[in-house]
């Protein structure tokens, strides 16, 4: 069913350079993320979103369902720098406009409150509010970098995305397995990554490459499996880790 679907969605929606017959970034992105799309095809989609975001001059224009998957997209091409961008942007529409204009909670709309217009409706117009919260969820799977690759983590990823300015971070997730920890720091010319992986899972941990380095001072029981043009992956059962290179 889902190859029917792949298909059929191809042929009445996608052009051959890959854009799409009524493209928009929430477009892109959930047929991104749910792989409608075949691979070569793919990295021709993702480059019109980033097109659309630069022309908004970094800005986000799906609704809450596109803003779900965005920044897991952005993340998976190894675009995180762009998400950055959109996280820190200051003006209209932003989380940190919010912030600017008072906000103390999660807004429904952007526009819940500007200064030229006041309050919107308040007939839709909750200040205490889900949708925009989907970025909480990129915390923990982007800046931290703690991704499932089966269900229930029985395997999982470790891939932080580094960048916004960032010198540390450090978060956790209770799995059904137990707790999984990523913590990374920049600091005195050395990145360090501290991992804990639950009892019965293993990973596959992606050091990012911030200097042409191959110096890791990496943990016993860790095998350096493969490597590309922005990780060093390793392969770990359970347990704690401490990776440290010099940049």
């Amino acid at each position: 069913m889902y190859e029917k679907i792949k298909r059929n969605f191809i042929e009445n929606f996608v052009n051959k350079d890959g854009s799409f017959k009524n493209g928009t970034q929430t477009a892109y992105t959930i047929s991104l993320y749910f792989e409608l799309i075949d691979e070569e095809t793919a990295n021709k989609s993702f480059q019109f979103i980033i097109e659309d975001i630069e022309t908004r001059d970094w800005h986000i224009s799906t609704g809450f369902i596109g803003l779900t998957y965005l920044f897991p997209v952005l993340t998976k091409f190894d675009r995180s720098d762009i998400a950055y961008k959109l996280l820190l942007n200051e003006s209209f529409p932003s989380w940190i406009n919010m912030l600017n204009n008072g906000a103390t909670t999660m807004w429904e709309r952007w526009n819940g409150w500007t200064p030229d217009k006041g309050f919107f409706d308040p007939l839709m117009n909750s200040f205490n509010h889900t949708s925009l919260g989907v970025i909480g969820e990129w915390f923990y799977s982007g800046i931290g970098g703690i991704i499932p690759e089966e269900p229930g983590f029985k395997k999982m990823i470790i891939k932080p995305s580094l960048g916004g300015g960032l010198n540390y971070a450090k978060v956790s997730y209770f799995s059904i397995y137990g707790k999984i920890i990523s913590e990374w720091k920049i600091e005195d010319e050395k990145f360090s990554l501290k991992v804990r992986i639950p009892v019965n899972t293993s990973a596959k941990v992606l050091i990012p490459k911030i200097a042409d380095n191959k110096n890791i001072s990496r943990p016993y029981k860790t095998e350096l499996v493969d490597e590309n043009e922005g990780y060093f992956i390793f392969e770990v059962g359970s347990g704690d880790y401490n990776f440290v290179y010099n940049i």
